[in-house]
């Protein structure tokens, strides 16, 4: 991955885009995330992205927790404006259960795919990133 440009940093999270222009989020480990986290970044999402859809990559980190305000908030579908594709990044089973019933409870709008490794959900952007910004062009 290229050079980024970090955009919020709080006790919790962080947030950067490549120079590859992926949104990365990356949960500290032990942080307990709340909607109030999420309506944070969903405000310099829009003010950063300006109604653009690019590939985001979630990093969960060890022994992560949400409310259940948030993981409603995170399948809004308002979120799906700024989202062309979404790799989720996890490393625990508990990370992989909740992402599983998220993925196919809420069925996001874009695709979202769960990996072991950042370096393969990298892999899966660089391979499929120009389809998925084909179809998006026709909406």
């Amino acid at each position: 991955m290229k050079m980024s440009t970090e955009l919020l940093r709080t006790e919790k999270l962080y947030i950067e885009f490549t120079e590859d222009d992926i949104v990365r989020v990356v949960i500290e480990t032990n942080a307990h995330i709340e909607h109030e986290d999420l309506d944070r970044n969903h405000e310099i999402f829009k003010e950063n992205l300006k109604q653009r859809r690019v590939p985001f990559i979630i990093i969960f980190g060890k022994f992560s927790t949400s409310d259940k305000q948030s993981r409603e908030k995170f399948a809004h579908e308002e979120r799906a404006n700024y989202k062309l594709m979404e790799a989720l990044v996890l490393n625990t089973l508990a990370h992989k259960l909740v992402a599983n019933f998220h993925v196919n409870f809420y069925s996001p709008k874009y695709p979202t795919r769960i990996f072991a490794t950042e370096k393969a959900a990298i892999k899966w952007i660089q391979e499929n990133r120009k389809h998925y910004e084909e179809i998006t062009k026709n909406e």
